[in-house]
C-alpha cells in the first residue's frame, strides 16, 4: 500500500489518532492510500510542508480551492 511522502514531517500524520475516531478512516483512506487526494499533501506540494497549517484535514480539498 503506496505511503504519503510527507507523513514524517506531517502533523496528522504523527498525531495520536486513536483506532476508533473518525481521523483514523482519514488517516488509512489518505495517509497509507490515495495521499495525491489530500488536501495537506496538495498544499505541501505547492506551497511547502513548513507552512502547512495544523487545522487542515486531509478531506478539505474545497478549502484550499476557496469553495
Amino acid at each position: 500500500m503506496p505511503r504519503c511522502d510527507i507523513c514524517i514531517g506531517c502533523w496528522f500524520y504523527r498525531s495520536q489518532i486513536k483506532p476508533t475516531s473518525p481521523e483514523f478512516e482519514l488517516l488509512k483512506k489518505y495517509c497509507h492510500g490515495k495521499y495525491l487526494d489530500c488536501a495537506r499533501y496538495q498544499f505541501a506540494q505547492s506551497l511547502g510542508i513548513r507552512y502547512l497549517p495544523k487545522c487542515l484535514e486531509p478531506a478539505d480539498c474545497g478549502a484550499m480551492q476557496g469553495d
